[in-house]
């Protein structure tokens, strides 16, 4: 399993709390959702950024990464390093797998069957809250490990139309859903797409500074214990309305 996915696992996991009088309590405030720093150029600067202790992954969106990555993965002392590409191929995933890539995220239409299952990497199906009905009924049985949702681009606040998407999604499949975010969202959107059943969030972080990555892991600490826990550690996950993925069909 890769390693951007143990840490899904993790803390999600940590969400359903401990029973009895557990050692947790002196822990402090922890978030029960992973944080990913997207950067879209491997400048030094943004992978002084993305080696911030706040972020559990780093995710990189070029069109083709080229030989440098090596280098890229070396400058992030083990953080889990994922890539964002157009297409998928087995060249070109058997190439990345190698040089240290951790994860995928990819597209239904262009991704190849065959650049599946390279060694130890997690593959995150990339898609946008218009999906067809049609693909939406075969997210579970797709062989991907999460499927990840942008709103990046459609600025805050967000609408209820917009949880009216993730949620669409997030009752379709029993496994981890990661939102791309917009830079400005509040604490309180943060609090009930976590609530609405979201594992993981993407944040654009190019070009921004140390301060936005901490104010943004403080507010993730910060959150309240969530209203519904979840089923297993995994994405199984009760909605705002207390009822679990199952009970919406």
């Amino acid at each position: 399993m890769s390693k951007f996915l143990k840490v899904l696992e993790k803390r999600t996991k940590s969400s359903l709390g401990t029973i009895g009088f557990g050692s947790s309590i002196s822990e402090g405030p922890r978030s029960t959702m992973a944080l990913v720093g997207l950067i879209s150029s491997q400048s030094a600067k943004n992978l002084k950024l993305a080696s911030q202790p706040g972020l559990d992954a780093v995710l990189l969106h070029v069109d083709k990464p080229g030989p440098g990555l090596g280098k890229t993965v070396k400058a992030l002392a083990g953080k889990p390093l994922g890539i964002r590409t157009g297409v998928l191929s087995k060249e070109e995933s058997s190439r990345l797998v190698k040089v240290g890539c951790d994860f995928f995220v990819h597209t239904l239409a262009k991704t190849h069957l065959d650049a599946l299952y390279e060694g130890e990497a997690g593959y995150i199906l990339g898609v946008d809250g218009d999906i067809s009905e049609q693909a939406l009924r075969a997210l579970d049985v797709l062989p991907v490990d999460a499927v990840c949702v942008s709103l990046a681009n459609v600025g805050s606040p967000l609408s209820l139309c917009h949880l009216a998407d993730i949620v669409s999604i997030r009752i379709m499949f029993e496994k981890f859903l990661i939102v791309e975010i917009p830079k400005n969202v509040s604490a309180k959107e943060i609090e009930i797409l976590r609530d609405s059943g979201v594992d993981g969030l993407v944040v654009d972080i190019t070009n921004s500074d140390e301060r936005s990555i901490s104010s943004l892991q403080k507010i993730l600490n910060s959150l309240p214990r969530p209203k519904y826990q979840r089923r297993n550690g995994n994405s199984g996950t009760t909605s705002l309305t207390g009822r679990s993925a199952g009970d919406f069909n």
